[in-house]
């Protein structure tokens, strides 16, 4: 009987610091996204004296927006919650029941140790589990299967090599822009595992090279990064795999927001002659067409990025993570994801893919400069016009989905929460099926990204590359 009691009495603690846990990091990056929106509003205490009824409007629409996100949050996590205890309590009563009248099958002393384990191990375990993945996880640029090519002031070019093998590669090259808040990381997901997404590419789709963006530490101008500096990286960038692969016309391949800005680059122009075909992977095209991005945009007052941005003109990479978890927070709530892993714990262990994934969560958001988020943020707010002419500029031109001739796969997924299908496809209503083919995925957002070399979609996307 003490024993038991030790149990519950252990378990209620592990319970408690699990909470803790899993609600930290979501209050903290509310706390920093609240700290913000006072600075905006002692900023323009004299709007409020000028503009009062668009103050007020403003002010209404952030009641809304909290109001709208308190009510899906408690409702998806109350959910959630509701879901795991009425489990627990069908096996509570069993083991009271056999317990009562001495019947086979597990007791209460046998439940509560049971228990007891299970939120051990998802409280120490797991955490220690996924700090032990970074020597696994990610590019590690310095371990000798890379090769710098170039860098400018943004940019550093690398070549990436099939795991284990230090020559070139033979074949078709391609040049991967990697997603912006997800961070590039997410691209090399185990590569020692067969699970990367760029280096299935440098393992069977010829020369693979990737654009891996200087962070404010290696570059001073990171925070006034503009969408014609991007652009202008990636025509650095293809340039020079032109030259070391003797002028041999390239496919641009870019995985979420490095999609996005993959086919701006395409719209400007500039990549004739160097790039012939283009891959996106999951990417907002048309953010106004996402369900729950767009009405989560049109809830908030007209301040462009002001909220997210720092004094340092950067974008919080914690507030946009924030922003991306609000937007789906049904389902990304600290309640549903602390009973989603609690379950994985129990059933099947701590995984290397689970723990992998807890990894990128809690350390690989970037930073982002606030020229170049405006682009996506652009995407999410304004529509493009009827003729698939966008409603921003690079380089003081016009860019219009249309101007894409070359061939492009776009690949999305048709159970994304991030990335709606609308918003992926956008496109296809500007662009005739010659050049463009749109190809599902079945999954969720990071499904090309945390699949073996071999599986179908993969392949798939490697093929379309070759015959391009």
């Amino acid at each position: 009987m003490l024993q038991l009691l030790n149990d519950r009495s252990v378990t209620g603690q592990l319970g408690a610091l699990a909470c803790l846990r899993y609600w930290s990091p979501f209050i903290e990056s509310s706390f920093l996204a609240g700290q913000r929106l006072c600075e905006v509003q002692k900023n323009e205490a004299l709007n409020a004296l000028l503009f009062p009824l668009q103050q007020a409007c403003s002010c209404a629409g952030l009641t809304m927006a909290n109001l709208q996100i308190l009510s899906e949050g408690l409702s998806g996590g109350t959910k959630d919650a509701l879901k795991w205890f009425g489990k627990q309590f069908s096996e509570w009563l069993k083991a009271l029941t056999n317990t009562y009248y001495n019947l086979p099958g597990e007791g209460l002393d046998q439940y509560y140790a049971r228990q007891k384990e299970v939120w051990r191990r998802l409280v120490v375990e797991y955490p220690e589990a996924v700090e032990q993945m970074d020597k696994e996880f990610g590019f590690h640029f310095d371990d000798g299967g890379y090769q710098l090519i170039a860098q400018n002031e943004h940019f550093v070019l690398w070549q990436i090599f099939p795991r284990g093998q230090k020559a070139a590669v033979d074949g078709k090259p391609t040049l991967i822009i990697p997603p912006q808040v997800l961070g590039p990381n997410i691209l090399a997901f185990l590569p020692d595992e067969g699970i990367s997404y760029a280096h299935a590419f440098a393992k069977r789709g010829g020369p693979t090279f990737i654009r891996i963006t200087k962070g404010p530490a290696d570059n001073p101008r990171f925070y006034a990064m503009t969408g014609e500096d991007d652009i202008s990286g990636t025509l650095f960038c293809c340039q020079e795999i032109n030259r070391r692969c003797e002028g041999q016309p390239m496919t641009l391949n870019g995985y979420c927001q490095g999609g996005f800005l993959a086919a701006l680059a395409m719209m400007t122009g500039k990549l004739k002659g160097l790039v012939n075909a283009l891959i996106t992977c999951v990417a907002p095209m048309d953010g106004t067409r996402s369900p729950g991005m767009a009405s989560f945009s049109a809830m908030l007052p007209e301040r462009d990025l002001k909220y997210a941005t720092t004094k340092e003109a950067l974008v919080s990479a914690a507030l946009m993570s924030w922003v991306y978890r609000i937007k789906s927070i049904g389902k990304e709530n600290p309640l549903s994801a602390m009973f989603r892993d609690l379950d994985m714990v129990a059933e099947g262990g701590i995984g290397k893919k689970a723990a992998t994934l807890g990894y990128w969560l809690v350390h690989e958001p970037v930073d982002l400069s606030v020229g170049v988020t405006q682009l996506s943020f652009k995407s999410y707010t304004h529509p493009p016009y009827d003729d698939g002419t966008l409603s921003f500029t690079l380089f003081n031109n016009l860019l219009s989905f249309g101007s894409i001739t070359e061939p492009w796969l776009l690949n999305y997924a048709d159970k994304d929460d991030l990335v709606e299908e609308e918003a992926a496809c956008a496109p296809a209503d500007y662009i005739s099926e010659d050049t463009l083919e749109l190809k599902k995925v079945v999954g969720g957002h990071t499904k090309l990204v945390t699949v073996d070399f071999s599986d179908p979609a993969i392949q798939y996307i490697i093929n379309w590359h070759l015959r391009h």
